[in-house]
């Protein structure tokens, strides 16, 4: 009725790719994707944030299937025009930074996807403030990347800020708080302090498996740092004699 150049059409089609792609039907997700960039860039231009929209969401798809090659190459493009139009403090262009450092640190380049995301957080400290999720986002981040360098020491002062800013901001038991918590227990076991990474996890994986069951991916990642520890889950203790 409205066809396929109608902004009402084009947003329908993203929100299916978004859902084949949350499926994990990502090649589907990829060829609806891929319409929606070539009529978006034809009909509203490259610098339209639908367009822009458009560019991440495909490069999250391709990311998802391994394609860093293509995904950076898209990346790329967003930023230089998001700086270019919105400027480097707009969230947007913080967020396609973002996304670019994560797909230069899964091909490996550690260095230049730490050099963006130190960006990243000097903006977003200075903008959006230090409580602000995307802020804690950010420092996660670079905290991971600086522990993929081996640079566990400079990581772990960034865990333990963003681990204390979310048990006032978001409470201890926010899903972030608890994949904070999982983050700097495995930064403490790689620096040897074994004692505090277990009591760190004893201290998480109860309340995450109380409140949410051991199906989630973020209660997943606490049960196999708990077991690579040597810390048995709450409902596995054996009982008392």
């Amino acid at each position: 009725m409205l066809g396929v150049e109608h902004p009402a059409t084009l947003t329908v089609m993203n929100n299916l790719a978004r859902t084949l792609s949350a499926q994990g039907e990502h090649a589907e997700a990829r060829t609806i994707q891929e319409e929606v960039l070539a009529v978006s860039r034809r009909v509203l231009g490259v610098e339209h944030p639908a367009t822009l929209t458009g560019m991440n969401n495909l490069a999250q798809t391709l990311s998802s299937q391994g394609d860093h090659v293509g995904a950076r190459a898209i990346e790329e493009e967003v930023v230089a025009v998001s700086r270019r139009v919105l400027g480097v403090e707009h969230p947007n262009t913080l967020m396609s930074m973002g996304n670019l450092a994560q797909t230069i640190s899964a091909q490996g380049d550690h260095a230049g996807a730490r050099t963006i995301e130190e960006e990243v957080l000097m903006v977003s400290r200075r903008v959006l403030g230090v409580e602000h999720p995307n802020t804690l986002i950010g420092m996660n981040n670079l905290a991971q990347t600086l522990s993929a360098q081996g640079d566990h020491t400079s990581a772990r002062p960034i865990e333990e800020e963003v681990l204390a800013i979310s048990r006032r901001v978001l409470g201890a038991e926010h899903p972030n708080t608890l994949t904070t918590m999982n983050n700097l227990t495995l930064t403490l076991a790689e620096l040897g302090e074994a004692e505090a990474a277990r009591a760190l996890i004893e201290e998480a994986l109860p309340i995450a498996t109380g409140k949410y069951g051991r199906e989630p991916d973020f209660v997943q990642a606490l049960l196999r740092t708990a077991a690579y520890l040597g810390v048995l889950p709450p409902s596995d203790e054996l009982p008392q004699s």
